[in-house]
């Protein structure tokens, strides 16, 4: 293990490991660094829509994945107020624990020529030609460029002094289930009273339930919505006989986004930089998206014009799904609200192609 890298990247999961791919590719030599041991269970990332899948082809691990038993989602299907509406993808989407996904890129990165280690990094010192992180077994690593990819709740963010606006205080409740028999290929997408339930194909025999809400009880709120959601023919196919593979686990830190994605030596990638509300299920294709600039900035030495180039290529890249996710959570505040909308989607012919044609960028 070195005790050197051109660039540490704190935080290795999609974001960190998508960009260290990139990376290696043009002969940097990145260092993985993360506090948890992998694999672990993470209660996001577990669907990757079609603009994420074309990313996992350009990195070199769309096969791999496959082979591992991911399952192509094929549409976002939504329920409100007694109304439903599908959306098939134009390209298939990719349905998969985090796990998997978590794995495939490391060890991608790791065949380019990344390393990695198990460390939470405590402090940071800012030296010539660099930095020196110290992890918490008193390790001290010396790297030229940190990759802060540690999150929506980002603490190399506030220590590199760059301000973050957070526009949301939602939470999310996620299980995984076995099925009885194999879930298909639509994400369900149900409006409940007490939250937004997902219901997520991740394997031949698995789905993964997400509920997105507002305020506190967890765990009172699930068991309502998933039940709700058992009088809806396709859900309740879905839910009927499925038995729990794991405990109920939170998520939050959504819709944060920083004042600047870079500074003199640190780049904010994935969620660090641009948490949108995962109302839209773009988060995990966001942050694979996101490498690409991402690289382009470091390569470029993260000068002033960089930092700026690198700034507007994620406004470019958000701003469809920002939009799409805002439609979404104005009309779904309200079941009935939400059958409104999808009534008048069904009438208009090129609705559903249209929304589908968000996911492709």
């Amino acid at each position: 293990m070195r005790d050197a890298a051109d660039i540490a990247h704190v935080g290795s999961g999609p974001a960190g490991a998508a960009l260290a791919i990139r990376l290696c590719a043009r002969g940097v030599r990145p260092l993985l660094l993360d506090k948890a041991a992998f694999p672990r269970p993470k209660p996001c990332g577990e669907g990757v829509l079609p603009a994420g899948v074309a990313v996992l082809w350009e990195l070199g691990v769309l096969e791999r994945l496959r082979a591992a038993g991911a399952v192509p989602l094929e549409a976002l299907v939504f329920h409100a107020g007694g109304v439903s509406l599908r959306v098939p993808f134009r390209s298939p989407g990719l349905g998969l624990p985090r796990e998997v996904l978590d794995a495939a890129l490391q060890d991608k990165a790791l065949e380019a020529g990344a390393c990695r280690r198990q460390g939470e990094v405590v402090a940071i010192e800012r030296k010539q030609g660099g930095f020196a992180l110290v992890l918490d077994d008193g390790t001290r690593l010396q790297a030229a460029t940190i990759a802060a990819a540690d999150g929506a709740r980002s603490r190399l963010r506030g220590w590199a002094g760059i301000a973050a606006v957070s526009r949301g205080r939602r939470a999310g409740a996620c299980r995984a289930f076995e099925t009885r028999g194999h879930p298909g290929g639509d994400v369900h997408v149900v409006v409940t009273g007490t939250g937004q339930l997902f219901l997520g194909p991740t394997g031949p025999r698995r789905v993964q339930v997400t509920l997105l809400f507002d305020g506190p009880g967890a765990h009172e709120r699930f068991e309502a919505a998933v039940e709700e959601a058992r009088g809806i023919p396709g859900p309740r196919r879905i839910l009927d006989g499925m038995r729990p593979l794991g405990p109920l686990r939170g998520a939050g830190g959504f819709g944060t986004e920083s004042d600047s994605p870079a500074s003199d030596g640190v780049l904010l990638a994935g969620d660090a930089a641009l948490s949108l509300d995962p109302i839209g299920g773009d988060g995990v294709s966001l942050a694979l998206a996101g490498s690409r600039p991402a690289s382009a900035a470091i390569l470029a030495g993260l000068g002033a014009r960089a930092r700026r180039d690198y700034r507007s290529a994620l406004k470019e890249l958000s701003a469809r799904r920002r939009a799409f996710a805002g439609v979404l959570l104005a009309a779904a505040q309200r079941p009935a609200a939400a059958a409104a909308v999808l009534r008048a989607m069904s009438r208009l012919p090129r609705a559903a192609e249209t929304l589908a044609a968000l996911h492709e960028v």
